[in-house]
């Protein structure tokens, strides 16, 4: 679980030897070819590149994240600012700027490559220990990921401790921690040989995802919700206006350019209002740049499927790099929406779920947002299946909302959708509607 967690910091400490390593061969070696202020600017705007294109979240996240690819985009990124700080390409080229941009490449795909290869998740042998039949499901998720054996449970505490596996060397008892006395001193002996987790506490660190049991007395949430305080919902406000407001110029231009775009290449208004459920329940008007026909809902609202014959080809565009969102940076300011958040939907399908799927109600308890933690994990709703898990990723989000967790999703939101890697609705035709 350690080296899991541990992934992020080793690739950011990476990236920043790279660049570190870089200023130092060119400060040493090239003193003539590469001026020393060159220099540092083409290894800031490489750093730069990196940590919004290169990608570490979506490496775990995405299976279509390409190492070489986000290394050359951060690199392109890094080539477009030196070339402006040189004050044209012929003055880049003469500093040494095509020798740095080129020795970037290769030294950060290189060692990038190399990390791959150790900082994976590690293979764990899960040992369950006394856990009703409740916990079945968990276990059977956990037992599908590819690289988690668990074990037959163990009821018997005297008995002998199943032998280490070679190709699962990390051993890890799981247990509900919510024990009787005579339990907990059972399991004592044994915490000086492994480490013991509760089941629900592993599977939603593993997992990314709130843990959701049934019982007797029907759903239940083994780990309770968090309510956010005061404090860090200030800070998350303030944070959200002053990135709505510091990336207003380049939003605008892009704004203007979609508009423009939208309105020659399909007949009706630029805009899509639609009314949406907020917080604690409050409706608001979602702003959108509209992707669609204008007779896109005349049979009623359906899930927008990969391939939507409804939508227009230059909102599917729209769509696939996400600036048919950018309205909502409106929704922001006015404070119906956070950046980071639960996707908001129809007051009709909200009271629709509500009756079918259990806590989904307990969504309305963060502000609404344009990324959240289930949209990287999870593509469009298809089924009710798809909605029941986009909503365990959601409340997974509220109990830990965080503001460096709102950065980790930003970030993982840009990188997929830099790499045009959006996640796609399982179904592309499910005509249980959704929201659009």
């Amino acid at each position: 679980m350690r080296q899991t967690r541990n992934i992020d910091i080793w690739l950011r400490a990476a990236d920043f030897a790279v660049a570190v390593l870089w200023v130092v061969v060119v400060m040493k070696f090239f003193p003539i070819t590469l001026q020393k202020t060159q220099g540092i600017v083409t290894l800031v705007a490489w750093y730069l590149g990196i940590v919004t294109v290169g990608g570490q979240n979506p490496l775990y996240l995405h299976p279509r994240y390409r190492i070489l690819i986000s290394m050359v985009m951060a690199v392109g990124f890094a080539v477009a600012v030196d070339i402006f700080w040189a004050g044209g390409g012929h003055d880049w080229y003469m500093k040494g700027g095509l020798h740095s941009a080129l020795a970037l490449l290769v030294l950060g795909t290189v060692t990038r490559l190399i990390l791959a290869q150790f900082l994976t998740r590690p293979a764990l042998h899960i040992i369950p220990c006394r856990l009703p039949a409740v916990y079945a499901p968990l276990l059977a998720e956990l037992a599908a990921q590819p690289n988690i054996l668990v074990d037959t449970p163990l009821e018997d505490l005297t008995a002998p401790l199943p032998a280490l596996r070679a190709d699962y060397p990390l051993q890890l008892i799981v247990t509900d921690l919510h024990l009787r006395e005579s339990d907990f001193t059972a399991l004592l002996p044994l915490s000086a040989q492994m480490e013991i987790m509760d089941v629900c506490e592993f599977y939603e660190r593993y997992q990314g995802k709130a843990a959701m049991l049934y019982t007797a007395e029907g759903w239940v949430l083994p780990l309770p919700l968090r309510v956010p305080s005061p404090m860090r919902e200030v800070v998350v406000r303030l944070f959200d206006t002053l990135v709505v407001i510091g990336t207003a110029p380049l939003t605008l231009v892009l704004l203007g350019l979609a508009a423009l775009a939208v309105k020659l290449t399909s007949r009706g208004p630029v805009l899509f209002r639609q009314p949406r459920i907020g917080r604690y329940g409050e409706p608001f008007t979602l702003l959108k740049l509209r992707t669609m026909r204008v007779d896109a809902e005349a049979d009623g609202p359906r899930w927008a499927g990969d391939h939507d014959p409804r939508a227009t080809p230059i909102g599917r565009l729209l769509r696939a790099t996400g600036v048919d969102e950018l309205p909502q940076f409106w929704n922001v300011l006015w404070g119906e929406m956070s950046l980071v958040g639960p996707r908001p939907e129809l007051p009709a399908i909200v009271a629709r779920l509500e009756g079918e799927i259990p806590f989904y109600g307990a969504r309305l308890l963060a502000p609404p947002g344009i990324a959240g933690w289930a949209q990287l994990h999870q593509g469009g709703d298809a089924t009710l299946d798809d909605v029941a898990t986009k909503l365990r990723y959601d409340l997974y989000y509220i109990k830990n909302a965080s503001l460096g967790f709102n950065l980790r999703i930003l970030l993982g939101t840009l990188q997929m959708l830099l790499h045009l890697a959006k996640p796609a609705p399982k179904a592309d035709d499910a005509k249980t509607p959704a929201g659009v």
